[in-house]
């Protein structure tokens, strides 16, 4: 089979998903330029590279290939990355699977040229909320596409704007831009001075690396209410002009929010003959949890680890457990759950000293091709992108 030869760079997206998020993404990509969206019926990430290494329309070999699904920070991809995924989301464990099967392994024909030597165009850059601070994921991921390409993923939550009505818009075009999460969890709710000294303690930085000063958060976080989630209003500087108006802000009622959550983040089953007291399903929790293996320090990617804590032990003493008893299965179905709370914020030139001016860090594309794209947000700028 004869396949086009490499006279231009061209890029190929995938964005199969369902929810806004994925169909945002989908638009945007289209438009990204010399970037094509292969159609989502393909269903997964293994067919995808099949697709890839058999259409002979497909320049050979290819440069980036864009994935893009909602994502996480304890390294989750929501998205079917083959046939033998059973649930939504590709986790640690479905990956480590993937890898020993060998579905995601990318082709020498995609990623080498004719003389053999590898192509240093082709990567896989993921799309998808703060998966790149994910390490061990990552790399793990990186692993199963065969070893050969390099992986980038966000280390922050990644923002598609406008919102629908995607076009007309005044714009002409849609942009992209990542945003801080400053987040912190705790077993129980927080006060509004807990929140803040709970910031504090994290010691967070600005893009430039400078800390974020401990007075910040006082005129950051809610003075009322901080139980409740709420988007707020931002008036975002571009540094330059894009679009068919020469646009230089963009006044945005939503680009930054306050989330309170109490999400329920792990769980598993546990069999009894009947209805047993809270207090044996906390007592048998804590015996069997610690000798499950992903559970164990020597796991590549502990659960404790996934979400935020330093040890088995730090995780126990940090989370909540809801009990739910399935009487006809004879089960308890328990869920751990926690408090999050999360201010986020569009990435800027902002600095410590400095700290509301600066330029939004952000790409813009032209609906069509029909106008000029503009770069800010790059993939190898090591505070936004996750490189593996």
């Amino acid at each position: 089979m004869a396949f086009p030869s490499r006279t231009r760079s061209v890029d190929y997206a995938f964005a199969p998903g369902p929810t806004k998020y994925d169909l945002q993404m989908g638009r945007l990509l289209d438009d990204r330029p010399s970037c094509e969206l292969m159609r989502a019926s393909l269903g997964t990430v293994e067919h995808l590279i099949d697709e890839l290494e058999t259409l002979s329309s497909v320049v050979k070999p290819v440069d980036s290939m864009f994935i893009a699904s909602h994502a996480n920070d304890t390294g989750q991809l929501k998205i079917k990355v083959d046939d033998a995924q059973t649930g939504k989301f590709a986790d640690f464990e479905t990956i480590e699977a993937a890898q020993t099967s060998g579905t995601l392994r990318i082709p020498s024909i995609l990623r080498t040229l004719p003389d053999g030597s590898p192509h240093p165009g082709t990567l896989v850059r993921i799309r998808g909320c703060r998966v790149g601070t994910a390490a061990p994921f990552m790399a793990k991921l990186k692993d199963a596409f065969g070893g050969a390409v390099k992986v980038t993923a966000p280390k922050h939550f990644h923002a598609v704007w406008p919102k629908p009505p995607y076009y007309p818009n005044e714009f002409g075009g849609l942009f992209e831009w990542l945003v801080y999460d400053f987040g912190v969890h705790s077993k129980t709710a927080l006060s509004r001075t807990q929140i803040i000294k709970a910031l504090k303690d994290r010691t967070f930085d600005f893009y430039d690396g400078t800390k974020v000063p401990d007075a910040w958060w006082e005129d950051r976080v809610p003075k009322k209410k901080t139980e409740k989630s709420q988007e707020l209003g931002m008036r975002l500087i571009l540094g330059t002009s894009v679009g068919p108006k020469n646009t230089t802000e963009l006044l945005t009622t939503d680009s930054r929010a306050w989330r309170h959550q109490t999400p329920g983040f792990f769980g598993g089953n546990l069999a009894y003959a009947s209805k047993p007291a809270p207090a044996t399903v906390i007592n048998d929790l804590k015996t069997k949890l610690p000798n499950e293996p992903n559970m164990q320090d020597t796991h590549a990617f502990p659960i404790w680890k996934r979400f935020g804590y330093d040890s088995f032990d730090d995780f126990w003493a940090g989370v909540n457990w809801k009990q739910t008893w399935d009487a006809k299965k004879k089960k308890i179905a328990a869920t751990a759950w926690r408090h999050e709370y999360h201010l986020l914020m569009p990435i800027t030139t902002r600095t410590a000293s400095d700290k509301d001016a600066g330029n939004l860090i952000f790409n813009y594309f032209p609906h069509g091709g029909t106008g000029t794209a503009f770069f800010s947000m790059r993939d190898d700028d090591a505070f936004l992108f996750h490189t593996e």
